[in-house]
């Protein structure tokens, strides 16, 4: 499929959309927190325990609790309501377990309280931990007894093991008897911690940018490596301002997604830059604006071809990945898109205003092509000025003639 599109022509309605749109990001991300304008009131990052500090605490009830029940019992615990059911295969299942995945942050607010109280962030946590054990206590009593048909199971599976929460002193022939809430596993993440990562994501983004910057100086030109390196922030700040219009949370897959785009958006790039300077060579007696159109329409069949077949599959991911990576997938979605953007509509055209604002040679060309526009266009107005005088020229010898006729008295 061969294009004649003339992107350079396009570059600043680009320039101001994206401007637009990262500006709206940086508002979404940095705005006064205190003002209420419905969908457009920023709020910030909603950072994951990750950067925020936290606990993943997982948890076993032997009774069949549901988990709207559970969301209102970690709220009123201190615990917020991010609460994941953990499937647990039917043939292994003991009694009525059911396993649930709790995440919680640690506020601004519950930061300074733990200063103030002068403990860890882990013991802070664990006290409402354990106040929410004592309120599904509350509930569903504090032991669950294996009998019968269900003593049968456990003991096939277990036959002499322990079984997680079990209370060994209680157990006979015809029973066993568990605590009826277990914790399976738990992850506590400090603030002071979390604060040491984040400083570490933004870091190694800013270390993958150098190092590419680099990269491309040494492959090609420094102008082609800040044209890369403009369009890579500029992905990355979409993606950001996005991230915080949706309350997406903010942990290490994000940052994943984001170093993903990264590499993406680059080899994207350097298509694009490779078949511009190929051209370079062989399109001499042309100015940059002709080679980068030419460039651009060369490999846009390709960057299309590309990008849609990759952005199928993570669109599979945003769809049946679930919950726990659909911050990640949906962060692929908009890099994908705006990364295929970036290079067609930023990184070559930074570059060429780079050439036309500093290269001497590019200066020449389009000196020696507005000469020959001049040329051509005198030789244009001096054709119609030759061709307007031969017009009148007949005219004369016409006008002569028929007053000559008229002077002699011959009659036509």
């Amino acid at each position: 499929m061969k294009t004649n599109i003339n992107f350079i022509k396009l570059r600043f309605p680009a320039f101001i959309f994206s401007l637009t749109v990262i500006l709206l990001g940086f508002w979404f991300i940095l705005g006064p927190k205190n003002l209420n304008l419905g969908p457009l009131t920023p709020k910030g990052f909603n950072l994951g325990i990750d950067f925020q500090g936290g606990v993943v605490h997982q948890v076993t009830v032997y009774y069949d609790i549901n988990q709207n029940d559970i969301r209102k019992l970690t709220e009123q615990a201190g615990l917020g309501n991010e609460v994941q059911q953990i499937i647990v295969p039917e043939e292994k299942r003991i009694g009525k377990a059911v396993s649930y995945l709790i995440k919680a942050t640690i506020t601004e607010k519950e930061q300074k309280e733990i200063k103030e109280k002068d403990i860890t962030a882990a013991k802070f946590l664990e006290a409402k931990i354990q106040n929410l054990y004592s309120l599904i206590k509350t509930q569903v009593g504090n032991e669950y007894v294996l009998q019968a048909e269900e003593l049968k199971k456990a003991n096939s599976l277990y036959p002499t093991e322990f079984i997680n929460g079990e209370i060994v002193d209680k157990k006979t022939d015809t029973q066993r008897v568990l605590n009826s809430v277990v914790k399976d596993s738990e992850s506590v993440i400090s603030p002071v911690y979390s604060a040491g990562l984040r400083l570490q994501a933004i870091f190694l983004v800013i270390f993958v940018l150098t190092v590419m910057l680099v990269y491309i100086t040494i492959r090609f030109k420094i102008q082609f490596a800040i044209g890369a390196i403009l369009a890579l922030i500029h992905d990355t700040s979409i993606m950001l301002g996005f991230i915080a219009f949706f309350r997406l949370e903010l942990d290490m897959y994000t940052i994943a997604a984001v170093l993903t785009i990264i590499g993406y958006s680059i080899n994207d790039t350097i298509v694009v830059y490779d078949r511009i300077r190929e051209n370079f060579g062989i399109m001499k007696d042309f100015t940059s604006k002709q080679i980068f159109n030419t460039s651009l329409n060369q490999t846009l069949n390709r960057t299309i071809v590309t990008s849609f077949s990759t952005q199928l599959a993570v669109i599979a991911l945003l769809i049946w990945g679930g919950p726990k990576i659909f911050s990640f997938a949906f962060t692929l979605t908009v890099g994908i898109l705006f990364g295929t953007y970036s290079s067609i509509f930023i990184a070559g055209p930074v570059v060429d205003i780079w050439e036309n604002l500093f290269s001497k040679k590019e200066k020449a060309k389009i000196l020696k092509e507005k000469k020959r526009e001049e040329i051509e266009q005198k030789e244009e107005d001096a054709k119609d000025e030759n061709e307007e005088q031969t017009t009148a020229s007949n005219e004369t010898i016409t006008l002569s003639k028929s007053k000559l006729k008229k002077l002699t008295g011959k009659k036509k």
